[in-house]
């Protein structure tokens, strides 16, 4: 059989009809209303599994205040640079009026980079891979340009008018999106090939062609640049309106470009990282299996993976993981993964009492949903004190994090090795997932940096 990818998730419609769990401490409640469809059952405990994750957080609203705090003194940099821009230039020194617009740009985008990269190294340090790190780290990015352009004008000097200044800013994210554009189009390219490939290996799939649909947006976006950039000119009211919109424009596509890079650098940090200690609990996800029972290759390379860890870690003075097998029973398949998952484990030298079967979950979220309950009712302790891993192919591994931290586990990630492939369209799988999940921030990142550039065009048209 072929190294098929069976977990990719997609999350592929595998239905669980197994009934067999030897080891299985999870039951579904037998008070849920009748009549109710057994993956709907499924649904519904994942969800509530989650959801009580998510209430046992706790809140630390001294957190909140301290980083609402921390943007005041940004705020009033760009108050400050406004006061001195009006008063030089009442004063007839226009130029230094100027100076004082870019410095306090340059003052809040430092700033602004700042706490990204201090939220960043508290999220690497705890091992917190996942949507969170990779908004922080393209935030960090976007920027780090901006101040960088800041600079450079900064050194040059002010501009002599309001339409200036606009062009200006449009141009600060324009030059990004211009520096990046042969780097970006051979990604969308390599997006695009890897999607042909990986059609004509695996088959064809909705879920397979998101790097040729980032190919498409990607271009027509800056398609719309070029047109909106070529198309107007001169300073009458009708430009300084289309100068505007290509700033939204340009803001869009550069904060997109840079997130997508931390989307790559963050899902490849993920896949090498290494747990430095032994866990409580070894999670390995299933991801199919053949008609004989007998794990898939790609399943077989993560349990490997998970049994060489422990080995390592057992080698090094730690205790011995206890192995959560985890994945239900799809329509063509006669066992559940979890169940062939363990054969596989005995068969290699792990004794059966060092095993639990997971064997409800269909989709990553469930695996982790369902383990932790797994996990806690056989630790007979909360999963966040317990020292918990999981194994899974190296391209899902930024996945596992993400669906740990919906869970409310803060667990740590192996990653096995797979074909070249399946990595371009995780990338893409993972950024469409940031989109989605972290859409908040994100969006207020963008109205944030527009909001600026606006405030401070009001500024120069008023005064």
């Amino acid at each position: 059989m072929s190294d098929t990818p069976l977990d990719y998730k997609a999350d592929t419609a595998q239905s669980n009809g197994g009934d067999y769990a030897p080891y299985s401490t999870v039951t579904l409640d037998a008070d849920a209303p009748a009549p109710i469809s057994r993956k709907r059952a499924f649904d519904r405990a994942a969800k509530d599994a989650m959801d009580a994750a998510a209430r046992s957080k706790p809140v630390s609203v001294k957190r909140i205040w301290r980083r609402f705090l921390l943007l005041i003194p940004l705020v009033l940099a760009l108050a400050i640079g406004s006061y001195a821009y009006i008063q030089l230039k009442a004063n007839g020194n226009l130029e230094e009026g100027w100076r004082s617009i870019y410095v306090s740009l340059c003052i809040f985008l430092a700033g602004a980079a700042v706490l990204f990269a201090s939220a960043l190294m508290r999220l690497h340090r705890r091992s917190w891979y996942g949507y969170e790190m990779i908004a922080c780290a393209g935030s960090l990015l976007f920027c780090l340009a901006q101040f960088a352009f800041f600079s450079v004008m900064l050194m040059r000097g002010g501009d002599p008018s309001l339409w200036q200044f606009l062009v200006t800013v449009s141009n600060s994210a324009e030059y990004f999106v211009l520096l990046s554009f042969f780097p970006m189009g051979f990604i969308a390219l390599l997006l695009f090939a890897s999607n042909i490939s990986l059609i004509r290996h695996e088959g064809f799939r909705p879920v397979n062609l998101l790097g040729i649909a980032f190919g498409i947006a990607w271009a027509a976006a800056n398609v719309l640049l070029i047109l909106v950039g070529s198309t107007w000119s001169g300073v009458g009211v009708a430009s300084r309106a289309m100068q505007t919109v290509n700033l939204f424009i340009t803001v869009g596509i550069a904060l997109g470009e840079c997130l997508l890079v931390a989307t790559m650098l963050c899902a490849w940090l993920a896949s090498r990282h290494v747990p430095q200690h032994g866990v409580d609990y070894l999670v390995v996800l299933g991801c199919g299996i053949r008609s004989d029972g007998k794990p898939f290759p790609l399943l077989q390379r993560r349990i490997d993976r998970a049994i060489a860890f422990d080995a390592e870690r057992v080698s090094m003075g730690d205790e011995p993981s206890v192995f959560v097998c985890s994945g239900g029973q799809g329509p063509d398949e006669p066992i559940s993964e979890a169940l062939s998952m363990s054969d596989y484990l005995q068969e290699n030298g792990v004794t059966r009492e060092r095993i639990v079967l997971e064997d409800r979950s269909t989709t990553t979220n469930e695996n982790m949903a369902f383990s932790r309950e797994v996990i806690e009712k056989h630790a007979h302790r909360d999963a966040g004190e317990l020292r918990v891993g999981f194994s899974t192919t190296n391209y899902h591994v930024l996945r596992g994090y993400v669906c740990a931290h919906k869970a409310g586990m803060n667990a740590e990630g192996l990653g096995s090795k797979t074909r070249y492939y399946f990595w371009p369209n995780a990338f893409i799988r993972e950024f469409a997932g940031l989109l989605v999940w972290q859409w908040k921030p994100i969006v207020q990142t963008y109205a944030i940096i527009v909001l600026i550039y606006l405030y401070l065009s009001s500024v120069i048209a008023l005064v």
